[in-house]
């Protein structure tokens, strides 16, 4: 796994943790797919303990964590009848993900599932955009938590890092440029 998946692993686990607490007690409970046994196993053991956690043990169901296939297709075509068979009402695609996502896109699209679509793959974010209800576009897709938590300060957190840090970037850049100008550099 390279850096790029790791983090859009992570990224996954934890939206899918977050939307896990608000809909644990519904009708409707996340259900989580993948196409790597590694990342099914951790997205079983943190829906497991978001359950646990709320003292709904009883209601978990290790079913809502399937591993639908190990290539980008096969786990498209293993994810797709989840959407009809679980009556899935928002169909969100994160992480690496290629021109697959149109599948899987369509299959929420057939029915009448809100699509959220993001992709670290530039080819994944070119097939998603268009038909995403929300898209995510780049650094968007790392601040999904502060979009889903915008009250939880440590959500909000590394989104108020990076803009000081783009800031604290710009004001150097643009120094350095002028002292160049002025012959100081």
């Amino acid at each position: 796994m390279n850096t790029q998946s790791a983090a859009a692993t992570l990224l996954a686990v934890t939206n899918m943790e977050v939307l896990a607490r608000n809909a644990a007690a519904s009708d409707r409970p996340v259900v989580a797919t993948t196409g790597d046994g590694v990342t099914a196993l951790l997205l079983q053991s943190r829906l497991h303990a978001v359950y646990q956690r709320l003292g709904l043990i009883e209601d978990y169901n290790p079913l809502l964590t399937q591993m639908t296939g190990p290539t980008p297709y096969s786990y498209a075509a293993g994810a797709m009848p989840l959407l009809h068979d679980e009556h899935i009402s928002v169909n969100i695609v994160t992480g690496k993900v290629g021109i697959e996502g149109a599948l899987l896109a369509e299959a929420g699209r057939r029915e009448n599932a809100f699509f959220i679509g993001a992709s670290t793959d530039p080819s994944g974010q070119a097939v998603l955009y268009p038909v995403s209800d929300q898209p995510l576009i780049g650094e968007e897709m790392f601040a999904t938590r502060a979009i889903l938590e915008p009250d939880q300060p440590a959500s909000t957190a590394s989104v108020k890092t990076q803009d000081v840090l783009r800031i604290v970037l710009c004001v150097a850049m643009l120094g350095g440029a002028l002292l160049k100008l002025v012959g100081a550099l």
